[in-house]
């Protein structure tokens, strides 16, 4: 065992888990990505169905 090792000892797995815990760098983004799926597959069902709807409007 070296210095270091001595100084730091290794965090057991489970301790060590806990600090890569996922987190929202984006808050609110899956949410929106989410609507914005379901609003695209309304209107795929919709044209499917032989309904005409305007064409989406592009950024």
């Amino acid at each position: 065992m070296d210095e270091r090792d001595a100084r730091h000892p290794r965090m057991p797995l489970e301790e060590r888990a806990k600090i890569f815990s996922p987190f929202d760098p984006l808050r609110g983004f899956r949410e929106a990505l989410r609507a914005k799926e379901a609003e695209m597959e309304a209107r795929a069902l919709d044209e499917s169905a032989g309904n005409d709807l305007e064409a989406p409007e592009l950024p």
